[in-house]
This record gives structure tokens, C-alpha cells and sequence, in this order.
């Protein structure tokens, strides 16, 4: 467990971990980055995750993480479960947000609602640097933010969210799937 600007970080498996937490103190919000387990052209599904989520040509290799092996159809049982879990431990009216590649979309959408969740929308991640695709159309984005809530909303705060995230990836990161950390989503 670590403590990063009040904040706390948990390094564990979360499933395992949530299932044993008596949610005395319930949650408000639930940001997750799980493997996305999106199977590529090349049968790159196969790989481990530190080949995956590496080019070829990058001068740092990056550790394996377990989890980005599922098809499909596993994905979405795995997250049902886990997304279930997050729910209990998160009070009416808490929020969810996950990242996810268009790949895994729809499987996303469907796990959280199977987990207990509403299912309130999706923004877009607009990366400033597209990947380009020769013969098809470049992908400026390629990863989402699925957002859930737990009960009705709380419009107390009369604040809105950005109809999109946009920024660039981090390019000196210490894990392969790095996402940034400046500017605000809410």
C-alpha cells in the first residue's frame, strides 16, 4: 500500500482485494486502467504484455503484468466480476470510470451494467499524436473513458465534465499502458 499526494495506492490483485474489504467506508469514485486484453493482428494476444504494449524499436523494455490474456468473452465475465465488486464498496450516487481500447468497447459497457453499474456514457481520449494506419483512417483516438454510476447522480456541485480528454500519452513512463496525470477530468 502506498500513500501518493493523500492518496491511496494499493498494489494487489484487485478482485481478491475488494472482495475482503467490509466497505465500512464506501467509495466515491472508481478509476480503473484494467489490461484491456484486445487481440491485435499477428496473434499478438498471445504475447506477453511487455512485447505487447512495446514497439519494436523502444529503447526501454517495460515488466510483464498478468490479466491481458482473456478473449472477448472472458474479458467480460472477469470484469463483470470485478467491476461488481467495486460496487458494493461504493457509496449511492459514486461514479466509475474505466479506460478502455475500442477493441473492448462494448465488451466494457455491457460488464459494468452486469456489475451493478448504470452505464452513463463514454469520453473520448484525443490524443495529440494519432497512429497512423496506411490504407485506413489514422486513429486519433483509440481509447476510452466508460463512465458508471451508482444511483442517481449528485448535481449538487452544478459541474460538468469535458466531453472529451485530450492529451498526449506519456512518453518517459515507467509502466508500458502509462496514462497522464496533468490537467483535471471533473
Amino acid at each position: 500500500m502506498f500513500s501518493i499526494a493523500g492518496q491511496t495506492l494499493i498494489h494487489a490483485d484487485s478482485l481478491h482485494w475488494m472482495c475482503r474489504q467490509s466497505g465500512d467506508e464506501p467509495w466515491d469514485v472508481v478509476v480503473a486502467d484494467p489490461p484491456y486484453c484486445a487481440a491485435t493482428r499477428g496473434g499478438r494476444v498471445s504475447q506477453s504484455s511487455a512485447k505487447k504494449y512495446t514497439s519494436s524499436d523502444a529503447k526501454r523494455q517495460f515488466a510483464a503484468f498478468d490479466g491481458d490474456h482473456r478473449d472477448q468473452r472472458g474479458f467480460a465475465l472477469w470484469t463483470a466480476l470485478w467491476t461488481g465488486a467495486a460496487h458494493r464498496l461504493t457509496r449511492d450516487g459514486g461514479a466509475l470510470l474505466v479506460f478502455i481500447d475500442y477493441r473492448n468497447l462494448a465488451a466494457m459497457i455491457d460488464a459494468i451494467q452486469a456489475g451493478g453499474w448504470c452505464f452513463d456514457g463514454v469520453v473520448p481520449w484525443l490524443k495529440t499524436r494519432g497512429r497512423p494506419r496506411v490504407g485506413w483512417f489514422q486513429t486519433s483516438h483509440s481509447e476510452f473513458l466508460v463512465l458508471g454510476r451508482k444511483g442517481p447522480q449528485d448535481r449538487s456541485q452544478r459541474k460538468c465534465g469535458p466531453a472529451f480528454v485530450q492529451h498526449t500519452a506519456p512518453t518517459s513512463r515507467v509502466h508500458p499502458t502509462q496514462k497522464p496525470v496533468q490537467g483535471s477530468l471533473i
